[in-house]
C-alpha cells in the first residue's frame, strides 16, 4: 500500500492511499472537511504507519485554525489518522520538518515556542511515546586551543581525526544505533578551490565530502 497527497473538487488536497488498483485507491481522511485544503506536507513511511505535517485549517480560513501545522500519523484508516501532539501552544503551529525514520520511530524537528527554538523530537506515533530529545551539544570545536590541529592543513595533508561519540555529551555508551551530527564551518580559510570536511563512520573514507566551504565563511 502506498500513501500520497492528492486534490479533488470535493475534498481539496488530502491524504490518499492505494494498493495499485482503482478500487483500492481511497481518501484516508478529510482533515479539513469540504473542498478546502489543509496545509499538508512531507510524507514519510515508518513501519506500518506514515507521518506527515498538516494543519486543521484551510487555505481560505487559516486564521481560525485550532492547532496550526503539527505532526500527524496514519495507518491507512480514517480512525487511525490523527494529530500526534499539539506541540506549539494554541494555534501557532510547530511546523515539524526534517523527518527521518529510525527503526519504528520518527525523528524530526519542530518549534514548541518554549524559549528553546527548534528542538528535536522522537515518537512511534502513539501520544504516550512522544518525547523531546536533549538539546544539541558541541562535542568538538577545532577553533579552541585544546582541539586545534585536529583537521587537515590547507594543503590537504594530515591524518583523519577519530572522534568518539558514544559516552560523550549525554550520548549513552551502549545501545545506540545512530546519532545525528551537525557539522559547520565558520571563520574559514581555504585555497582557491575551497575546502571541505568529510565525516564518516570508522573505516574507509568515502570520496564525497559532507561540507564544502570557501574562505571567510
Amino acid at each position: 500500500r502506498a500513501f500520497f497527497f492528492a486534490r479533488d473538487d470535493e475534498h481539496g488536497e488530502e491524504l490518499w492511499a492505494t494498493d495499485g488498483t482503482a478500487s483500492g485507491t481511497y481518501l484516508v481522511k478529510d482533515i479539513v472537511p469540504g473542498e478546502n485544503s489543509n496545509s499538508i506536507y512531507e510524507l514519510v513511511s515508518v513501519g506500518e504507519k506514515v507521518f506527515f505535517g498538516a494543519s486543521d485549517f484551510s487555505n481560505s480560513t487559516q486564521y481560525s485554525s485550532q492547532f496550526g501545522n503539527e505532526l500527524w500519523t496514519s495507518d491507512g484508516s480514517e480512525g487511525g489518522t490523527y494529530m500526534v501532539r499539539n506541540i506549539a501552544p494554541d494555534s501557532q503551529g510547530s511546523f515539524p520538518y526534517g523527518f527521518h525514520a529510525i527503526g519504528n520511530r520518527l525523528l524530526f524537528a519542530a518549534d514548541a515556542y518554549n524559549g528553546h527554538g527548534k528542538q528535536l523530537f522522537i515518537t512511534d506515533g502513539s501520544r504516550s511515546s512522544f518525547m523531546p530529545l536533549a538539546q544539541p551539544v558541541r562535542i568538538l570545536d577545532t577553533r579552541t586551543a585544546g582541539d586545534s590541529g585536529k583537521v587537515g592543513a590547507l594543503d590537504g595533508s594530515g591524518a583523519a581525526y577519530t572522534l568518539q561519540v558514544n559516552g560523550v555529551a549525554g550520548v549513552p555508551f551502549h545501545g545506540v544505533a545512530a546519532v545525528s551530527l551537525n557539522v559547520t564551518a565558520v571563520a574559514t580559510e581555504a585555497g582557491n578551490e575551497g575546502g571541505y570536511v568529510t565525516v564518516y563512520p570508522c573505516g574507509t573514507r568515502p570520496d564525497a565530502s559532507n561540507l564544502n566551504f570557501t574562505s571567510g565563511g
